[in-house]
């Protein structure tokens, strides 16, 4: 009776000195479902002319657990289509020394579905010359899980057209040492999506040079949450291409110690919107406040404007003054409002006057009250009177009274 008519049963009841004797030829005519249900101790019996005698679709049938079992030497004897019919749930139980064993052919052999299947320690034993063959569907069936396993090597050795295939959730998934591998080219190819998707260690670990490549557009693409891995000494050697396209949002995440690296010159280029994404000026010197235009200050967010020390507010233009808006003025302290000259006062508008809080009132100097205009008195809210001080109320008359 032809093996390959025996069922599972009669199959399953051999014994090993039964198994043993067979040729290449009568394993091979096993029928599948027969050879499946062989116990993995029956498998690893097998010499290497037996499993040499196995057909592509003997070995697709095979479970992880008997695959796992076969000697590395018999793997590497597979050709590639036997490479390819490994099925893919089988793929994990190869071992790391027998992957690192196939040759570039067998390697090639792998589907999409098996290179899917690899663990981040069967992928990291792939040489980079092998990687570097992968086809771009190949590359984008990489598991998020296996991708960390890549050597920096075999990340260095794709191209352009393999760096672009990478999924967001692939860049992801890079280590910082990966990152740090991709070179200036890689790093240039890269999409706004992808670029969106790294992570503030990963930008940390692009090199200086190539994060200096970036274009305005790329820049806005980091994501605002990862703009931190960008270190102030960075910031300070972007070219204005550069710090046009940081967006409201990535200000707005910035540290103290970005905000600090800011040139005058940049400070120069930025627009209302962007400033406006600043919470806060406080590493701002003189000379960066006085370059404030009117367009720039009227930009500022409240609490940015609530945030300026006395000396800042001492350093800005009675023409900057002007241009605050009355919700920049209701965030004025009374520290602030201690701090303005006369002729800055003298710039409210009456919406500005009637915008200041009550909270702040206090620290309008009782002199400043006769620098105003009648129009600029009569905005006084009777809120607002209720909560000046006597001398305050005093000065108000008096000036008042002038008119």
């Amino acid at each position: 009776m032809p093996l390959r008519t025996l069922g599972k049963a009669r199959i399953g009841a051999f014994g090993l000195d039964q198994i043993e004797v067979l040729s290449d030829e009568q394993i091979g005519a096993i029928g599948t479902g027969a050879l499946a249900s062989l116990p993995t101790e029956t498998i690893a019996a097998l010499d290497a002319d037996q499993i040499d005698g196995l057909t592509a679709s003997q070995v697709a049938a095979l479970s992880a657990a008997q695959i796992g079992v076969i000697a590395l030497d018999d793997i590497m004897a597979f050709p590639e289509a036997k490479i390819a019919a490994i099925a893919t749930a089988a793929i994990a139980a190869l071992s790391n020394d027998v992957i690192a064993a196939l040759d570039p052919d067998q390697i090639g052999a792998l589907t999409v579905s098996q290179i899917a299947a690899l663990t981040a320690g069967q992928l990291g034993v792939i040489a980079a010359d092998d990687i570097m063959e992968f086809s771009t569907d190949k590359i984008a069936a990489l598991g998020t899980a296996s991708i960390p396993g890549l050597s920096p090597d075999g990340i260095a050795a794709l191209d352009d057209v393999q760096i672009a295939v990478l999924s967001t959730a692939q860049i992801g998934a890079l280590t910082v040492s990966q990152v740090a591998a991709l070179t200036a080219d890689r790093v240039g190819v890269l999409s706004s999506a992808q670029i969106g998707a790294f992570s503030a260690a990963q930008i940390a670990a692009i090199a200086s040079d190539d994060i200096a490549g970036l274009s305005g557009e790329e820049v806005a693409a980091i994501n605002p949450a990862a703009i931190g891995g960008l270190a102030p000494a960075r910031i300070a050697a972007f070219d204005i291409d550069q710090i046009g396209g940081l967006t409201p949002q990535q200000f707005a995440a910035m540290s103290f110690g970005q905000v600090s690296a800011l040139t005058l010159g940049h400070v120069q280029a930025l627009s209302a919107a962007q400033i406006g994404g600043l919470t806060s000026l406080m590493s701002f010197g003189t000379d960066k406040l006085e370059a404030l235009t009117t367009a720039q200050m009227s930009g500022l967010g409240t609490a940015a404007i609530a945030g300026l020390s006395g000396a800042q507010i001492e350093a800005l233009s009675a023409d900057q003054i002007e241009a605050l808006t009355e919700q920049q003025t209701a965030a004025l302290t009374s520290a602030q409002l201690a701090a303005m000259a006369a002729e800055d006062i003298e710039r409210f508008s009456t919406g500005d006057i009637a915008a200041i809080s009550t909270s702040a009132i206090a620290g309008l100097a009782v002199d400043r009250f006769a620098a105003l205009s009648t129009s600029q008195l009569m905005a006084f809210t009777q809120v607002q009177v209720n909560a000046m001080t006597q001398d305050q109320v005093n000065a108000l008359l008096a000036a008042y009274q002038e008119f």
